[in-house]
């Protein structure tokens, strides 16, 4: 009996027993959530790149409008990464282009084959034919064919309906113009006069027009020619006017 006695613990013992059952008991309870970490228990800036696994990261993981401006790298964004037909006007600065290379050419033409104003498409005529070819306010244009033994030419004649008007051609030096002047005073444009059956070929350098009215007519890229690709006996017309 006094051996049975001598085998029970001690009151300090039991106390131990109990602390550490329910030492225990805790740890287990805490077991099946001891790899839920909170965010706040997170240190700031404790998680580094190198801790998150490679592609770990997808859109839906990034908040909405939570990527600015300052955090995207320079150049980072090329014509691949931005839709098609997404810019529009607004979104360039008109101001920081530069000039397009060759913006003064046309399919490779210079600008000044494309004048404005009214194109003559070409046309030809006989020996002693006249076509009014073009005509504004109180001017008006007018080609003549010559075919002859004293010489062959192709002529634009410019003609007013209003004295005082004042004009430039290339095959007159009178610079005035007035409703009763003779023909050889009102050359607009003059290819020849050549030998019978040679070609004779001009453009418009200088043949400018304007009237009392406010009439104006420039000959811009006018031309006449007479025996010309391979017409002989023919006058050839065409170009530009412009008022």
């Amino acid at each position: 009996m006094t051996r049975i006695r001598d085998l029970r613990p001690s009151p300090a013992m039991v106390v131990a027993l109990v602390a550490l059952s329910v030492a225990l008991a805790g740890s287990a309870s805490a077991l099946p959530g001891r790899n839920r970490v909170k965010r706040d228990d997170i240190a700031r800036n404790s998680v580094q790149s190198s801790d998150i696994r490679k592609n770990a990261i997808r859109t839906r993981h990034i908040k909405k409008h939570q990527v600015t401006r300052s955090r995207i790298a320079k150049r980072s964004i090329d014509s691949a990464l931005v839709a098609d037909d997404s810019l529009t006007g607004a979104d360039v600065l008109e101001s920081s282009l530069a000039k397009v290379p060759d913006a003064d050419k046309l399919d490779g033409k210079d600008s000044s084959q494309f004048v404005g104003g009214t194109r003559l498409a070409p046309f030809t005529l006989a020996g002693g034919e006249t076509k009014e070819i073009y005509k504004v306010g109180s001017l008006t244009l007018a080609a003549r064919c010559t075919i002859s033994p004293g010489g062959d030419s192709a002529l634009v004649l410019i003609s007013t309906a209003q004295d005082n008007s004042a004009f430039q051609g290339d095959a007159s030096a009178n610079s005035d113009l007035d409703t009763t002047d003779p023909e050889g005073e009102r050359s607009f444009l003059l290819a020849g006069p050549a030998a019978s059956g040679t070609p004779a070929f001009a453009r418009v350098a200088d043949g400018f027009a304007i009237a009392p009215d406010g009439s104006v007519v420039n000959g811009a890229s006018l031309y006449a020619g007479v025996n010309v690709l391979g017409s002989g006996g023919r006058c050839l017309f065409g170009g530009n006017v412009v008022s």
